[in-house]
């Protein structure tokens, strides 16, 4: 048996080591994830986030509690066994609100992340778009200062904010990102920004200006096939027949100038060619840029306007064609599935962390960039003024059987008011945990194969200048 990845450090300071005792009966926790591998078993507790690998004969010897008594004081105290009659879900609250005490109590008019939309308009139209039917609004340049000065006056003090811009298409008014960040400058307000954007007006912009004005960290673009299903899919106000090209080398712009991009690929009921034709070309076009980084989802068009949700048969079939897709990004080395492995999810998103607010064209306060015209919660001249809305956005699906059972537990929060939870908690969600937890567990066992050889080789040249001194003192 091997340690891949240790318990996480937040998760061990609260639980410790659980104490062992042969006169007591065990069985594995449910909270286990476990991929077969070519050498052996990697065995990942979703708990306590700690990874091992295990032999065939051992992963057989774990799956029965049968070990030895080494291995059995092993795997209680590290939680992967629990007693027979301790519920895994009790563990779990005590974790899970001893987490929460610990953070940082940020106040409800304190926020260290602001979603910005400088815009509701936009160059494209995509069929898909939730914002289909909202009034296209740009923000103006005193809403822009007033924005700014709000920002400063709640932003946490000694720690660096970030910035999401938003739209709509936000560089449609860059003109408004350009007043918030030579305002927070002058200020004196630490801070970095991220970008939500098809990509197609970065070239409106100067590299001085992405990286020193804005501290452009991340952008997220929207690549939906090949150029022309992209073309079609995009449908530019401005029919550039150029379009896929302008963008591609948009992106290679950004990534020289080392912008992170995340490619965000939308998987619908006939795109799966398309998006695998797409890995091969960014593959070539890309291949080796450690600041590209591609992912998909599915699109079940549930809140689009135009475009007729998905049958049963056609989510089956968008849920093959993502995990078709998922893989070959993990194999290709542009999937997002690094190795890390963070503590227990204690908030959904932006809307239920307490440490986020989306300001709108207008001046308005929302908790989610999906509902720039309701869920309004104040405005940046009085502050947060609805504490019921806020309360209402942390409220949680009813569990189910399934919860009881769900491997996943200590990984999801399920908000009733999210539009990401329409159907409850499906299978698609349920597979995109599965994906993304094996591959980050693939990916964290690749990483130690690597650095085993660099330690082994420090261990030699540790040892033979240890010999070598000694030769020189004799």
């Amino acid at each position: 048996m091997i340690t891949i990845v240790q318990c996480n450090k937040e998760i061990q300071g609260i639980l410790g080591l659980q104490d062992y005792s042969d006169s007591i009966k065990y069985r594995p926790i449910i909270y286990l994830m476990e991929q077969e591998i070519s050498d052996g078993y990697l065995v990942e507790n979703l708990l306590t986030r700690e990874l091992v690998l295990l032999t065939k004969t051992e992963y057989n010897l774990f799956k029965n509690v049968h070990f030895n008594e080494k291995f059995m004081k092993f795997f209680v105290q590290h939680w992967f066994y629990i007693p027979e009659k301790i519920s895994e879900k009790s563990i779990y609250y005590i974790l899970s609100h001893n987490i929460k005490q610990k953070r940082p109590k940020l106040g409800i008019n304190r926020k260290n992340m602001f979603t910005i939309f400088t815009t509701t308009d936009c160059n494209a139209r995509c069929p898909y778009c939730y914002e289909q039917g909202i009034d296209a609004i740009s923000m103006d340049h005193k809403v822009a200062l007033n924005t700014a000065k709000y920002i400063e006056s709640s932003h946490m003090n000694h720690t660096k904010i970030h910035l999401k811009w938003f739209g709509g298409e936000p560089l449609l008014n860059g003109d408004v990102i350009n007043i918030i960040c030579d305002y927070l400058t002058n200020s004196g307000v630490d801070f970095h920004s991220s970008i939500t954007s098809n990509g197609y007006l970065f070239d409106k912009y100067a590299d001085k200006e992405i990286i020193e004005k804005w501290h452009l960290k991340r952008t997220q673009i929207t690549l939906d096939g090949t150029k022309d299903f992209y073309q079609k899919t995009k449908n530019y106000v401005n029919q550039d027949k150029h379009a896929f090209e302008k963008v591609i080398a948009n992106i290679q712009r950004l990534t020289n100038i080392g912008v992170n991009v995340v490619i965000r690929m939308n998987i619908s009921a006939d795109n799966e060619k398309e998006l695998l034709s797409l890995i091969d070309y960014l593959k070539v076009t890309f291949n080796g840029n450690k600041h590209l980084k591609i992912y998909s989802y599915v699109l079940f068009n549930e809140g689009s306007q135009d475009t007729a949700p998905m049958t049963l048969s056609q989510r089956e079939q968008a849920c093959e064609a993502f995990k078709k897709i998922e893989k070959k990004l993990s194999d290709s080395g542009f999937g997002i599935y690094g190795f890390r492995f963070p503590s227990i999810c204690t908030s959904h998103c932006m809307a239920d962390n307490g440490s986020s607010v989306c300001i709108t064209p207008t001046g308005y306060l929302t908790l989610c960039e999906h509902h720039p015209n309701d869920e309004i919660i104040g405005n940046i001249y009085e502050g947060i003024t609805d504490c019921s809305t806020i309360k209402s956005w942390s409220n949680r699906l009813p569990e189910t059987a399934e919860c009881i059972t769900c491997k996943y537990y200590p990984q999801c929060i399920t908000l009733k008011k999210c539009p990401s939870f329409s159907k409850g908690c499906d299978n698609f969600l349920r597979l995109r945990k599965e994906l993304l937890t094996k591959f980050t567990m693939e990916n964290a066992y690749k990483k130690y194969l690597k650095e085993v050889p660099c330690e082994k080789s420090n261990q030699q040249s540790q040892r033979r200048s240890r010999i070598h001194g000694k030769t020189n003192t004799e």
